[in-house]
């Protein structure tokens, strides 16, 4: 019987898709989130270094650096548009849920992340 259910709601779920929503099974946003997870290995691993080794950063890594966070500051915008299952399996997709969800979950956290403090407050040295 829950098999059934989840099923229904699922086809339900694809006759009532919403536009400009990202929804989890999307194979862009598969890839998209792999390309993020990349990125941020990437900047979990350089991050230290530069802040123990680097005195001058060369132009070609604040460019790297750049996209970088253009990239988090994208997958930010996508998280406000992005369809999520609860613990339930139920599709969310009403964009003031998601948006009270996120802005209650990584959004802080995410907005941190990104937040360019050395260009505002200096480089220090």
């Amino acid at each position: 019987m829950i098999q059934f259910r989840e099923i229904m709601n699922a086809k339900l779920q694809e006759q009532s898709k919403k536009s400009f929503m990202i929804y989890p099974n999307n194979s862009y946003k598969k890839c998209w989130d792999i390309i993020v997870t990349f990125a941020l290995l990437f900047t979990c691993c350089v991050t230290p270094y530069r802040f123990a080794f680097v005195q001058e950063e060369p132009q070609g890594w604040l460019i790297i650096n750049a996209f970088i966070d253009l990239m988090f500051l994208a997958d930010i915008i996508f998280c406000f548009i992005s369809a999520y299952y609860t613990e339930e399996f139920l599709l969310i997709d009403e964009r003031k849920e998601i948006a009270k969800n996120y802005a209650t979950g990584w959004f802080f956290i995410d907005t941190l992340a990104i937040f360019p403090f050395e260009q505002i407050l200096g480089s220090g040295s």
